[in-house]
């Protein structure tokens, strides 16, 4: 099982970018995610915080490849594009 550390915040134009840390038993693999502001209102209807949400996309993505497989930039909706089933599964996952 990873662990994942959620970092740094930052604002950009109409999104947050996030420092994301998953910790493996053998490596530790550094991501930047960025999440839109459309996209986080889609998902969580701001009753969630942003950071909360990009763990749990995080963690969908997780449960789908292996942390070596995965980018390490990406934005939450390029997962979207990747897995329609996200927009059912992420708001159980908060």
């Amino acid at each position: 099982m990873a662990t994942i550390h959620i970092g740094e915040e930052s604002e950009g134009a109409n999104c947050w970018q996030y420092q994301v840390q998953v910790q493996t038993r053998r490596k530790c693999h550094q991501f930047v995610i960025t999440l839109n502001w459309l996209d986080y209102d889609h998902w969580s209807h701001g009753r969630e915080a942003p950071c909360v949400v990009v763990k749990a996309i995080m963690r969908f993505v997780l449960d789908q490849q292996p942390p070596e497989e995965i980018s390490p930039k990406f934005d939450c909706a390029a997962v979207r594009r990747c897995y329609p089933e996200l927009d059912s599964v992420l708001p159980t996952m908060f």
